[in-house]
This record gives C-alpha cells, structure tokens and sequence, in this order.
C-alpha cells in the first residue's frame, strides 16, 4: 500500500489502560469515607456510578484513617488532632471540602459544602490545573464552590502565591473578597490562620493584611487582590499585561466588556507565571464563572469568542490519564480552557426548585431563560428565522445531551445522540477545515430513515491527516455502511484522495449528476487513462458553491420551519441560532462559525439530491426492519434452506448449535476439565505424573493483544479485495 494509506489500530470497547507517566509520585495509601456524614458526597458518587463512571468515589479519599469520624468542629480538639486534621487539609482539598469548608447563610453558622456533578467538575478541574469556564442555573452555589477552592489555596493549597478577583465591576470583585473571608471565618480557630505574624533573624516582622481591596498571609506569603474592570480596550489590554498571575478568577464573565482582550493580553504573562508554578508544584489555573449573558452586547460578544473555542466538559475524564485528557483539551481547544456546563436537572433540582428560584426574579420570561434555563438570547433582528423559531431552537439547544460519547484515536470526541446501528447506511456529511484555530472540520452523522441527527464532532484543531484517520476509524469501527459526502473544497480533496487509497474508498460518496459535482465524460480521454482517472476522482465528494450553498439554505429553513424534530445535534442547533443574514446571503455571525450547519446541510444536500444513493443500499422512504422483521427473515430463510439440503445434511444441520464468544469459552473451560480428569486417572493408572500448565484467559484479552500488534494493513487489502465487512 501507498505511504498515504492509513493504518490505525481501531479503538477497543474495553476502558483504555493508564498510561505509565515518568516520574510520577506514588499517592500515600488511603481509605474512602463511606462513613462521611456530608451525604452529598456519597450521593454524587452513587450518581457517578450510575452515570457509568468507573473512577467514581475518588473526592471521598482519606489519608490519615485515625480522622474518619472526627469532627474538626468540635469545641474541644487534641493537639495531636490538630496537627493531623491540618496535615490533611493541606494534601486533601476533597477533605477540606468534606469535612471542613462551611458556606455563608442567613443563620450566622454557615451550611456544610454540598458537592454535586458540577462543583466537583470545577475542582477537579483546579486541582489538575486546568483552565475552566463554568456556567450554571442561578442559586447553586457556583462562586461559593469557586471560592471554598480559592479559600483552600489561599491556606493550605499553595505557597508565594498571587490570587486575583475580575469581576463586571469593581464592587462585585470586592464582595467575593468579602465573602472568601466570610468562608474563612467559619472555619475552626485553629485553621483560619489569622492574626499570624512573622519575624526574620534581622527582627524585621511581616504582619498579615487584611483590607477591603487584598488579604496577605506571611505564613504561606499568598495574596489576593481585587481588580478593576476595563473602561476601554485600551485599558483592558493594560489590566492583562499588567497581571503575572498564576491563579485568576473571572466572575460574571459574560457580563465583563472586553473580557477577550484581557484574557489575550494577559496570556504571555500567565503562561509566565503557569510555568513557574509548575516547576514549584504550585497551583496555577484561569478560572471563568457566569450565567449566559446577552450575545449582542460587547460583553456578550466577546465571552461567546472564548467559548466557542474551548473544550467542552465531559465526565469520561475522570477515568482517563491526566495527561491524555490534557492533550485531548490542547488538541481540540484553541484556548486549553474546558467549558463545563450543567442545567438544574443534572444537579438533581426539580420542578418545584424551578418554580421557587423563577418566583426570585419575578417570573421574567428573560432572566428565567438566561439565569436558570441558561439560554443566551439572541435578537431576531439579524436572524434569517422568526422570533418564535429562534426561541423555539434556544430551548432545543438546552435539551439536546449526548447519550454516548466515543473518543476516536484517542483525543478526538464523538457525541452520538441515538444508539449507532451497523447495518444502517448512515450519511455523514463532513465540512472541512485547514485546522489551524479558525474554521471548524465538523461532522454530522444524519440517520439515513428517520433524517435525524445522530452524531457530531467538531475541532478547529485537528489536522488534514487526523481528520482522515478519524473518518477511517467512524467507518470501520462504528458506521462500516456509512456515507461519507465530504465536501470537495481545497482541504477536502486532501481527504478524499487520502480515503481513495484505503478498504473505506466505496464508502466515499461519488456522483456525476451536476447537482453534486462535475459531469464526467464517460469516454477515455485521448491523453489516456490517468487523465480520466483525474476526471473521475473529481466525482468523489460534494461540490458546494454559490447555486448549492443557497440551495442548501433553503433546505435549513424549510426544517426550521416544518421540522424541527429532525435538529437533533447540539453543535448543529448552537451554530445555527449564531447566523445572520448579511448583504442577502445567510451565514455566521462575527467570531461565529457555521461549519457544523454546513456538514449537516452538506449531508442532507446528498439526501435531497443526491443521484446515487441506491449504491450505497439507501433507499428513500424505505423503513429498515425491527429486531422481530429480522428474526422473522432469520428463521424463514433458515428453513428455506434445509429445504434445498439432501435429509442426511438437513438433519446435521438441525443438530447445530450457535455460541457466542461466552458460551464458548465456557464450553471451551468444561471440555479443558474434562479431558484433565482424563489424563489424571491415566496418570494413576500408569503410575506417573503429566504436568500441564494452567492457563486462564478471556476472549476479550486475546482480541486486545491480537490488535494490540498486529500491522493490520494487509487484512485491509485482503478484506478490500474480498467484499468483505466488519460484521
């Protein structure tokens, strides 16, 4: 095969071993706190558990097992308690967290910390170091959580440290300093370390300070300062460039003018202080924290630039290697910041929640979309849809979650919306990018019957050759009967050319209508075959341009408007509510992308017009069989057969059984101690002993090493050759 042929090892469905990391420090030994009396934790593990989270009980760790039970409260701790209790806390946030930290509430005495699936994101996010943008429903708790983690650092997480507090305005960045010591004065005495005083061997003392506008402890040497908010561009560059800080908190960032430009600006100087802390096993980390804003302000504007290029969370990281999830974040994520975000069903809040919190700000249609449905509204003014349709797909986007998430050669994240079928000849529209940070490579995955979505991905990272070993690995693994419609433009013809040359080539979509692509002469050329080759792989893809693209819009809002039960991907609804029409033509807003409408349309473009889809086996209107149709069709066609069968073979035939890989290798163990009793009474018949090595292994583990080595490149020509599929 060609040095363009891909051979990548197709991912098991068996969880992904730990990577070994070099120099990795060996965790002290540990218990789980099943004993807790904070049931929040144990509840979040239970919904963990559920969720299919194997590493799911990982923040109820405990180090030193003599404090399981102890109250760090009580009015009356030992020495000896002390000193424990603050060892823990200062290794142990989850501890900390647990056992110690106490929110402010109208009683005086503080409320313990409840965790749920969204707190835990951000502080498991913090304590890897990784930069995170969190959006929640109003009354959650979100700034508390994300000061209980400020608090810890400030005390016990870290050293010669520099914390800084952003908000929309100066007086809001004051009041989360007010209530971080707020937290801090509910903690026990004897862990609040205040009132500390330092002297040097000169006699020269450092006193804490402890203001309105900064709190300095000179035990740690930790600082944090509240900041201004940018008046201009101009100054929000300055406030950037003039902070090399290795822990920032931007709260309310949505509602913050010029928030990108800050967070531009301040970027060489955080990278700075970020490695620098690294080097000292110190914390560094930008932390963001909001309710959606308006998308029409500056504000708006600019918080939606940072989040349209940041990872978006997924709980598979809680069971994947550090430093893979990381790289996934660096691969897929032009700013390495993860955006979390959980609406009030995931974090256990019903209807009668709802309704109490919609009372708080009067019921208002707008605040109860943004600040508790967590809808970003956009005016219709612009929008190519009616008021009543762009509100109508807001509330869409809010729904639509993955059921599956895959993650394709290891970095690269599949959401499937609907349970993939092999045997379904699916249409995958692909849109393709250069990969540098700007456009998105997106693709959707459309249901070939239903014309549904059923699966995305998007990355404005991913390389040409990635990309097309990600579309490799969808059809062999996944789709084996998908529809790959890629569009033919400069970067795309790179990835048809490239699936040209592998066992995917007949899964590429060709056509020679004009609505498609190029005609091609079915006649030689007179140069000879090579030039019509060309001509004939010019076929291969689909062809998008001004007649097309206005078609294809066409196609959008006809949907929009009659069928809006088949806009099933998020990606595809989010990039949707993001267009404008401008100079007569629809298409995305500044800082907006329109690359996954575009790979949907691209799909469906195929679906409405495409001339050769019988080829591929789908047929238009025709409704694929239920799991009973094909029983139905098994059995019918098995005693179609034995008809035709002489009676002997018939007879054989009716005799066998079907095992799968379980049945048989119990079969396989029995037959094993069968035939050793066997061999023993033979041994003490003849009076000697046979030694036979034992062995036990699964079918599974046999799968995992066979693709673990094997260069599979030859079993793809060999299969290519023979027709043959996956199944």
């Amino acid at each position: 095969m060609s040095e363009d042929n891909i051979k990548v090892r197709e991912p098991s469905d068996k969880p992904r071993k730990q990577k070994n990391r070099r120099l990795s420090i060996v965790e002290p030994p540990y218990i789980y706190d099943w004993e807790t009396k904070n049931l929040s934790f144990i509840q979040t593990a239970n919904d963990l558990r559920r969720l299919g989270i194997e590493n799911n009980k990982f923040f109820l760790k405990l180090y030193d097992k003599g404090l399981q039970g102890v109250d760090p409260h009580a009015p009356y701790i030992s020495e000896e308690m002390v000193y424990r209790i603050i060892t823990e806390c200062i290794r142990n946030i989850w501890y900390f967290l647990r056992e110690v930290a106490r929110i402010p509430d109208n009683g005086g005495k503080g409320r313990p910390y409840e965790l749920n699936r969204a707190n835990l994101a951000i502080t498991w996010c913090y304590t890897n170091n990784i930069d995170h943008w969190v959006d929640i429903p109003r009354q959650i708790g979100e700034t508390q959580s994300i000061l209980a983690n400020l608090n810890h650092a400030f005390l016990f997480g870290t050293s010669s440290s520099h914390i800084a507090l952003f908000n929309k305005d100066k007086e809001a960045s004051r009041e989360n300093l007010e209530r971080l010591k707020e937290q801090r004065s509910l903690l026990p005495p004897y862990l609040q370390l205040k009132n500390v005083e330092i002297e040097d061997n000169m006699g020269n003392k450092e006193r804490e300070i402890d203001n309105v506008y900064q709190i300095y402890n000179p035990l740690t040497k930790n600082k944090i300062t509240v900041k201004a908010s940018a008046r201009s561009q101009d100054h929000a560059r300055k406030l950037g460039r003039g902070n090399t800080l290795p822990i920032t908190y931007m709260d309310e960032a949505e509602f913050m003018d010029w928030v990108s430009e800050i967070v531009e600006a301040a970027g060489p100087a955080f990278n700075t202080a970020s490695e620098n802390a690294r080097r000292n096993k110190a914390s560094y980390c930008r932390i963001f924290s909001s309710t959606p804003g308006d998308p029409d302000t500056n504000a708006g504007e600019q918080s939606m630039f940072i989040i349209d290029r940041s990872y978006r969370w997924t709980e598979k990281f809680y069971d994947m290697d550090i430093d893979v999830v990381k790289e996934t974040i660096d691969r897929n994520s032009e700013t390495n910041i993860v955006y979390i975000e959980y609406s009030y069903q995931q974090l256990g809040k019903d209807e009668a929640w709802f309704r109490k919190v919609a009372k708080t700000v009067n019921n208002r249609p707008v605040a109860v979309r943004r600040e508790i449905l967590l809808q970003r509204l956009r005016s219709s003014d612009l929008s190519p849809f009616t008021e009543e349709d762009l509100m109508a797909l807001q509330e869409r986007s809010k729904e639509l979650e993955p059921i599956e998430e895959h993650m394709i050669n290891e970095f690269y994240k599949l959401d499937v919306y609907e349970k993939l079928d092999k045997q379904l000849p699916y249409i995958v529209g692909v849109d393709v990018s250069a990969g540098y940070g700007q456009d998105n490579s997106a693709v959707t995955i459309i249901h070939p019957y239903s014309l549904k979505i059923v699966g995305e991905f998007k990355s404005s990272l991913i390389s040409t050759p990635n990309l097309k070993k990600f579309l490799f690995v969808l059809i062999r693994k996944f789709i084996p009967r998908g529809i790959l419609c890629i569009e033919r433009n400069n970067n795309g013809c790179s990835i048809i050319d490239g699936l040209l040359e592998t066992v995917v080539a007949p899964n590429i979509y060709f056509d020679n209508s004009k609505e498609i692509g190029p005609v091609v002469d079915s006649k030689l050329d007179t140069k000879g075959f090579l030039v019509q080759e060309a001509k004939r792989r010019k076929a291969h893809g689909v062809w998008t341009g001004p007649k097309s693209r206005e078609t294809m819009m066409g196609i959008m809002e006809q949907i929009v408007l009659e069928r809006k039960e088949l806009l099933t991907g998020k990606n595809v609804v989010d990039d949707m509510i993001k267009l404008e029409i401008k100079k007569g033509k629809i298409q995305a807003s500044a800082n907006a992308h329109d690359d996954c409408v575009m790979s949907w349309l691209i799909g469906m473009f195929v679906y409405y017009y495409g001339k050769n889809l019988n080829r591929y086996g789908l047929i238009k209107g025709y409704k694929p069989p239920s799991e009973y149709d094909k029983e139905r069709a098994l059995k019918a066609t098995y005693r179609e057969t034995l008809r035709y069968m002489s009676e002997a073979d018939a007879e054989y035939f009716k005799g066998a059984q079907t095992f799968d890989y379980g049945d048989y290798y119990e079969k396989l163990i029995k037959e094993k101690e069968k035939a050793m009793r066997q061999i023993s009474r033979y041994d003490q018949y003849m009076g000697e002993t046979t030694f036979v090595e034992n062995y036990d292994m699964s079918f599974d583990s046999i799968d995992a090493d066979v693709n673990a080595d094997l260069d599979n490149g030859w079993l793809n020509e060999f299969d290519d050759l023979n027709e043959f599929d996956d199944d």
